[in-house]
């Protein structure tokens, strides 16, 4: 027998069997549909049970519904009053980097928005206890509601600001679509308060600071300047002494003098001596200097300090009122459709996992009831 002719009838087997498996799989298809509408009514009241369960599934969920706030940076003359110009000692605290001002403080704003301290002292002060309480008679310690309350809080990236020109969302998710718009619009203005002051009360204390040692210096320069008028006052007294000895009492010529005491010494590096301007000079000199009222003219740099004194007790009486670290662009409103449950989505999965699940109620049943059968056909 040929090769060729053993292949040909190795072919034809092989065609023969996928005809009987497609066929096999025809019957047996067939007949899953035969033994489903043969316990129909079983097959609609597996699914209609699975319906009703996820029904009653969505329906038990409470809503939960999601109230946000749309917020912008604050402009720069909000905040300009928040960052003192030309003092020294607080020069870190005018630091910059290369953002703006308002700029900064925004992102203070948002990140002090999820500060855990701030979520537990607005819960403290708004006595939130019964609104977490999911039965009257729970009771929650202050941990427990700090963390249900972090989680009702969410905010938007800083890094999606400005991609778009939108605003940066904060939202507060609740059960209550009127309570988690009073929430998320009562916890910005409660957070906005809390920086400013921080920032205020940090201010006034570099400014305290700045304002005591340009005090120190002040005081310091005026203890100094009393003591070289007094030191001049004997030097005055000493060259009186000096002139009344030897009868200078008005002032004297000092070139002709120098001149003739030595040819070659240079006139402009030699001083002339304090007793040279007479003992009238020098005694008025003397009652001028022990009657001075104040030196405060004569101290070099005592009017810059007192400048940048006066300028600081100004930063001290800033108005808390006219600053400002966010700027509301749209206020939470109450919501009206809730975010969950998905109802439908429920149902649907409901509905598709008791198709699946009839299916194989019916075919275990009939598979254990031909089982059943054999047996007592074999008996």
């Amino acid at each position: 027998m040929s090769d060729s002719f053993v292949n040909e009838i190795n072919k034809m087997n092989k065609n023969n069997s996928y005809k009987q498996n497609l066929e096999d799989e025809e019957i047996d298809l067939y007949l899953l549909f035969i033994k489903l509408w043969t316990k129909k009514w079983h097959f609609i009241s597996i699914v209609a049970f699975f319906i009703v369960i996820s029904i009653y599934y969505s329906f038990s969920i409470p809503p939960t519904y999601r109230a946000t706030s749309y917020i912008l940076p604050p402009r720069e003359s909000e905040v300009q009053s928040l960052y003192v110009e030309n003092t020294s000692a607080i020069d870190d605290y005018n630091k910059n980097s290369e953002t703006k001002k308002n700029l900064e403080i925004f992102k203070e704003f948002l990140n002090n928005l999820l500060y855990r301290q701030n979520q537990s002292k607005f819960i403290k002060e708004n006595n939130l206890t019964e609104l977490f309480s999911k039965n009257p008679d729970d009771n929650l310690n202050q941990t427990e509601m700090l963390e249900i309350f972090s989680t009702m809080i969410k905010v938007s990236s800083y890094e999606e600001f400005g991609k778009k020109g939108e605003s940066i969302g904060v939202s507060v998710e609740f059960n209550d679509p009127d309570i988690s718009a009073k929430l998320v619009n009562d916890y910005i203005i409660f957070v906005e308060k809390e920086l400013i002051t921080k920032k205020l009360e940090n201010l006034r204390e570099l400014i305290t600071s700045e304002i005591l040692r340009i005090e120190y210096m002040i005081k310091s320069k005026r203890k100094l300047a009393k003591q070289r008028r007094q030191d001049q006052i004997i030097r005055f007294e000493e060259a009186k002494i000096i002139a009344e000895s030897l009868g200078f009492d008005r002032r004297i010529d000092a070139t002709n003098i120098i001149q003739n005491t030595n040819q070659n010494m240079d006139i402009t590096s030699v001083t002339t001596p304090l007793y040279y301007i007479g003992t009238k000079a020098l005694s008025a000199e003397i009652d001028l200097l022990k009657n001075r009222d104040t030196d405060d003219p004569f101290i070099l740099g005592l009017r810059d300090l007192q400048e940048k004194h006066d300028l600081l007790l100004q930063y001290m009486n800033v108005d808390k009122n006219s600053l400002r670290s966010v700027l509301i662009d749209q206020k939470a409103y109450s919501p009206k459709n809730r975010i969950s449950p998905n109802r439908t989505l429920i149902t649907s999965i409901g509905t598709i996992g008791g198709f699946f699940f009839a299916i194989i109620i019916i075919l275990s049943i009939s598979f254990f009831q031909n089982q059943k059968k054999n047996h007592f056909e074999k008996k």
